[in-house]
C-alpha cells in the first residue's frame, strides 16, 4: 500500500504517457487509449519530482530525485514489449539537497534543475554528460518544491516555487537564462501552494495552483485567466503537448490525471491575447489491479 503522489508527467510522440508516480517511487509508461499498463520502472534510489524528454534523444529523459541526484532513463521498444531502463545517474548534491524541477534545453545535452539546498531554493544549469553545473542561481528562501519551464525560444526560465505553507515567497519567478537576472515575480491571493508549470509554443504560461485552478499568464508575468474547477483539486504536474495543444495535468493525491482539450486564443479589445478553456474531455484514474498500478478511465 501507497499513498498516490502524482507529482509529473510527460505524453510520448506514440499514444503513451509517462508518469512519476512518487508515492509508489516508480516511474510508468501507460496507453493513453485504452489506460493499459506498458511498463514501469520501480526501486528508485530516491523519491521521484518531476520529468522531461531530452532534446534530441526522443526515447531518453531526466527524473529528478530527493537525494540531489538526476536519473537519466531511456525507453527501450521491440516488436513485443517496452521497457524502461537506468542509462546513468548525475550526483547533484554539491548544488542541491533535493532536486524537484527539470527541463530540457536547446543548446546541446543541457538541462535546466531547481531545487534546494541551506534553506535556499536555487536554479541551474547541468550537463546532461558530465553532471558538471554552471554558476548557481538563488530564487528566494525556501525548503519545499519547485517545478521549471522555458520561453519557447529558451531565453528564459520560468520556476513556479512553494517556498513554504505561509511564505510570501510563493509565487512565479523568471530568470534571463544567459546572464541569470531576474525578470519578474509573479504573485496572486488566489495563486495556493504554486506547482506544476508549463509554457506553450506561443510562450503562454500555465502555472497550477494546489487549490483547484491553472493561472494563465502572459510572457511577461501578466495574468491573463484564471481557469477553476473544483473538481482539479490538488494539482501538481502539468504538461503541455506539442502539436494537439492538449494540456495535460496530474492531481497529487487521488491517482487521476486528467487532460485539457486545445485552448483557443484570441485578441481582445486591448490587443492582448487570451486563452479559453473547454470542458475536461478524458479523466485517467490510477487504481491498483491485481498488485499492479493501472490506469483505468473513470466512469
Amino acid at each position: 500500500n501507497y499513498t498516490p503522489e502524482l507529482t509529473g508527467i510527460v505524453t510520448l510522440s506514440t499514444d503513451m504517457m509517462m508518469v512519476v508516480n512518487r508515492g509508489a517511487e516508480e516511474i510508468s509508461i501507460f496507453n493513453r487509449i485504452d489506460g493499459h499498463l506498458l511498463a514501469r520502472l520501480d526501486k528508485l534510489a530516491s523519491k521521484p519530482w518531476s520529468i522531461c524528454h531530452l532534446r534530441g534523444h526522443s526515447n531518453t529523459f531526466a527524473v529528478t530525485l530527493d537525494n540531489g541526484h538526476i536519473q537519466i532513463l531511456s525507453i527501450v521498444k521491440t516488436e513485443q514489449s517496452i521497457a524502461i531502463t537506468r542509462v546513468r545517474t548525475l550526483d547533484l548534491t554539491r548544488h542541491f539537497t533535493r532536486c524537484t524541477g527539470v527541463k530540457t534545453l536547446s543548446k546541446g545535452d543541457f538541462i535546466l534543475v531547481s531545487g534546494f539546498i541551506g534553506g535556499l531554493i536555487c536554479w541551474g544549469i547541468v550537463s546532461v554528460t558530465t553532471g558538471d553545473v554552471n554558476e548557481m542561481h538563488t530564487i528566494c528562501e525556501g525548503h519545499e518544491w519547485s517545478y521549471v519551464a522555458t520561453s519557447p525560444n529558451n531565453a528564459i526560465a520560468y520556476i513556479s516555487c512553494l517556498a513554504g505553507l505561509n511564505s510570501p515567497c510563493n509565487g512565479v519567478y523568471a530568470f534571463d537564462i544567459s546572464t541569470g537576472s531576474r525578470r519578474f515575480v509573479y504573485r496572486d491571493s488566489e495563486l495556493m501552494f504554486p506547482s506544476g508549470i508549463c509554457v506553450d509554443n506561443s510562450g503562454f504560461i500555465f502555472v497550477c495552483s494546489y487549490d483547484s485552478s491553472i493561472h494563465q499568464l502572459s510572457e511577461s508575468g501578466e495574468k491573463m485567466r484564471v481557469h477553476k474547477d473544483k473538481t482539479l483539486y490538488g494539482l501538481k504536474g502539468i504538461y503541455w503537448e506539442e502539436p494537439s495543444g492538449y494540456l495535460y495535468v496530474s492531481q497529487y493525491n487521488n491517482n487521476m490525471v486528467r487532460r485539457l482539450p486545445p485552448v483557443f486564443s484570441h485578441v481582445n479589445e486591448q490587443g492582448n491575447a487570451a486563452i479559453f478553456f473547454i470542458s475536461l474531455e478524458v479523466n485517467i484514474c490510477l487504481t491498483k489491479v491485481n498488485s499492479l498500478t493501472d490506469f483505468r478511465k473513470c466512469p
